[in-house]
């Protein structure tokens, strides 16, 4: 057993582009019938002491594995944090890593590090650097994120970049869509975190009804969340009570539709019928969003801001349009303006693209091979 693994598996209660990308991780190793041990790291309660608990339960198993197995685990894997408490529980997991000679391969999902880095005391500075020095590899999501680790002894020779990948569909064939201009079919899949966007997607579903006379049908898929950059709301209640009242007070009952977390078959089927997903995003975590590869493998049309390494994923005017962050009559100005030929176009793009640079395969094969390498 070569592998050790650490990371968070997706649950009812926490799911994110993060936890998808470790699920098909594993699901991938066990399907290639390749040897590893997974370690929890994660509890879905928002006490951190119960964190604290399962971080240091999670330090006991992996230091009774690296005994039990002396000479056959070569290399460890974690799907890192970039803040102080995810730190904390990195922190513990590298240096019993190292302190038992192993390879060290820490794979960051976000591009907010360099921030989370910056904003910390000089004595916690020289504790994150010394931590990320004991890596052997550190994975990143896209060239943009580079230089996250910067501060790190020989980052240039450490850090790689593995894009994100999710499965193509079995059959190879594009996927013709029938656009209705007049009746759009909008969908914002990720979780309803104030710095994502979804508001500006919940106004605008206004504004084309009242301004262009366009009836959407606006799908809303996640969980209400706080997030450190909240501004408008100071509870994921008052959120919500916003989210809901919108809704009734201005009459769109039938346009706006909230579906909560969608997972499974049910999230396919949105995804396939919808015409554009949507993404103004200025959410300060924000890596390379799942939400957006399968947007783009679905064939939609993608509207987003043109932030961090999104600026790569959504191709302007060839597979979908770029918008400012909190600027709702943008997102409705783009849709009133899209004919059936254009959308047909930017739908067939979006496939081409997820193709040419989102696939499983390709991400798959890209961290095995480091796996290898380290191992």
């Amino acid at each position: 057993m070569k592998f050790v693994l650490m990371g968070v598996k997706s649950s009812p209660k926490n799911i994110s582009g993060q936890s998808i990308c470790f699920d098909m991780l594993l699901d991938e190793l066990k399907k290639q019938m390749i040897p590893f041990k997974y370690i929890t790291v994660s509890v879905d309660t928002d006490s951190n002491f119960q964190k604290i608990l399962e971080y240091l339960t999670a330090c006991i198993k992996l230091i009774y594995f690296y005994i039990t197995t002396i000479g056959k685990s070569k290399m460890i894997y974690i799907a890192v944090a970039q803040s102080r408490l995810g730190f904390y529980r990195d922190f513990m997991f590298v240096w019993i890593s190292a302190l038992f000679g192993k390879k060290i391969v820490a794979h960051l999902h976000g591009g907010n590090f360099k921030t989370f880095y910056l904003e910390q005391s000089p004595f916690l500075q020289k504790i994150i650097k010394k931590t990320y020095d004991q890596c052997d590899c550190i994975i990143v999501l896209s060239r943009v994120y580079t230089d996250l680790f910067d501060f790190v002894d020989n980052y240039k020779e450490k850090v790689k970049v593995v894009p994100n990948g999710i499965p193509e569909f079995d059959n190879d064939e594009s996927i013709e869509k029938k656009y209705n201009p007049t009746r759009p079919v909008i969908l914002y899949l990720s979780n309803l975190i104030e710095s994502k966007g979804y508001l500006d997607v919940l106004h605008s579903s206004l504004i084309l009804k009242e301004k262009y006379n366009i009836f959407p049908q606006v799908y809303f898929c996640g969980n209400f969340l706080s997030n450190s950059d909240d501004v408008t709301f100071d509870s994921v209640e008052k959120a919500k009570d916003y989210f809901h009242n919108f809704v009734k007070e201005n009459k769109l009952e039938d346009n706006v539709v909230y579906k909560g977390l969608v997972q499974g078959e049910a999230k396919d089927q949105i995804l396939k019928n919808a015409d554009f997903l949507i993404l103004p995003t200025n959410y300060n975590a924000e890596g390379q969003p799942i939400s957006l590869i399968e947007g783009l493998k679905n064939g939609c049309v993608l509207i987003t801001t043109q932030y961090r390494d999104i600026q790569y994923m959504n191709l302007d005017k060839e597979t979908g349009f770029f918008v400012n962050y909190n600027d709702p009559e943008a997102i409705a100005e783009m849709i009133s303006n899209v004919n059936e030929q254009d959308f047909k176009r930017m739908s067939l793009n979006a496939q081409k693209h997820f193709k040419n640079s989102y696939s499983f395969i390709s991400h798959y094969n890209n961290i095995i091979k480091i796996f290898y390498e380290y191992s």
